[in-house]
């Protein structure tokens, strides 16, 4: 790896850490809007369930760990002309649309589904709540294909649509991989660390993103004040780590609460599960760091980033920062990993 591959990864890695992702939502009350928000973020309590209604007037935001979803109000309406919906809500700042529904489609929905496609903007259907449209005497395959077959005779031609029970958790993996799949560049390294996981496939993706965020970090942390580690000649910047571990827990929804609720539902975990906790202070980092001896950083970052050995190998102080935050991302992915095969859930 030369150093100009390296430096974009850097580069990369940054704009990841300060990039946004915007994804609207639309669609009839009562589809689950609220429930999908919590589900894509994979906090519970993001959103009080149930909320969304027909009085709704404005655009309701809701932030997590860089994503943005906004819950929209209706288009077109008296309240809100076609002619003045988009500057008002700001349509062009989001990457992409989830139309939702649970149900025929309102006209509305159907009018902003195509002045999106007029502008070139990506929206996917998503039927929620799919565990309720069981019907006697059909299969789930043709009551998805009847599904499909009415929605483009509402709009007028084929289109994405993904199956998703919040309740069950149905789908969820699907629609994960079909918004991941509409963003591109550092927009997905975005959403890719900070959106819920819920399959191994997913959380690969989300491990690669953290290592890549721990390049960006592993340098704020070299260029900031140094804190000497007594006895092994090389100096970091803890609170910079630790901010970063923090950073890390929340891309993995490792919250202290999940961890302890695991650790007593899955004993045999638990000792990695309270190394997360404990390693994410100041106490815990210093003795991350007399784990390793200087001469060792070069070798064991290599393992992480092949063919950047000699790049690191005059700034022992990044390297060490790499590798620590590397070895917290290998802790956490291994329990998000087991919570996802046990189907643990709050």
């Amino acid at each position: 790896m030369a150093e100009a591959d390296y430096e974009e990864i850097r580069q990369n890695a940054e704009k990841s850490a300060k990039t946004p992702v915007y994804i609207a939502l639309f669609g009839q009350p009562g589809a689950g809007k609220s429930s999908l928000i919590n589900a894509i973020t994979g906090r519970p309590d993001l959103v009080k369930v149930g909320v969304g209604n027909d009085e709704t007037f404005e655009r309701e935001d809701h932030e997590w760990n860089g994503l943005f979803l906004s819950d929209l109000p209706g288009y077109g309406t008296a309240r809100f002309p076609a002619d003045k919906y988009r500057e008002k809500f700001k349509i062009d700042q989001f990457d992409i649309f989830l139309c939702v529904t649970s149900g025929k489609l309102k006209e509305d929905d159907i009018l902003f589904f195509r002045q999106l496609r007029q502008d070139g903007k990506h929206c996917i259907f998503v039927r929620n709540k799919i565990d309720a449209e069981y019907q006697p005497g059909q299969t789930d395959a043709d009551l998805r294909a009847r599904i499909k077959e009415n929605l483009a005779q509402q709009i007028g031609e084929s289109v994405e649509v993904v199956f998703t029970s919040c309740r069950t958790g149905e789908g969820l993996d699907e629609l994960q991989n079909a918004i991941e799949g509409s963003l591109v560049g550092v927009k997905r390294d975005r959403f890719n660390r900070s959106a819920a996981a819920y399959s191994k496939e997913f959380l690969e993706k989300k491990k690669k993103a953290c290592r890549e965020y721990a390049l960006y970090a592993a340098g704020v942390s070299a260029a900031a004040n140094m804190v000497p580690v007594p006895g092994l000649g090389i100096a970091v910047d803890v609170g910079a780590i630790l901010g970063a571990m923090g950073l890390i827990r929340n891309d993995f929804n490792l919250t202290e609460a999940r961890l302890d609720k695991f650790a007593h539902i899955a004993p045999k975990f638990a000792p990695i599960a309270n190394q997360i906790i404990s390693f994410a202070t100041k106490e815990g980092v210093l003795q991350l760091l007399k784990r390793f001896a200087a001469g060792q950083v070069v070798a064991e970052v290599s393992k992480f980033f092949p063919g950047i050995g000699s790049l690191v190998a005059g700034a022992v102080s990044f390297g060490v920062n790499i590798l620590i935050l590397n070895f917290y991302i290998d802790d956490c992915s291994e329990i998000a990993s087991e919570m996802l095969a046990k189907h643990f859930r709050d």
